[in-house]
């Protein structure tokens, strides 16, 4: 679990960098940024089996083309 943790934030922060034009010396601010995406997400959600895609939205564990199949 910690595993997937970390992993899941370390690609949101990284996420983050990206989005905001890969600013110098944030680093911490967005480490911290997606810890707490994560922690507000695993709270709302208990037990529900969704997952939270780096890029912040909730994944199912459904592929996009098979929900829009649907």
């Amino acid at each position: 679990m910690d595993i997937e943790r970390n992993e899941w934030i370390r690609e949101r922060a990284y996420a983050l960098w990206v989005e905001q034009g890969y600013p110098h010396g944030l680093d911490s601010q967005h480490w911290a940024q997606a810890t707490a995406e994560w922690v507000d997400a695993t709270r709302q959600k208990p037990g529900s089996g969704a997952k939270l895609t780096p890029a912040g939205e909730i994944w199912s564990g459904r592929s996009a083309n098979r929900a829009a199949a649907e």
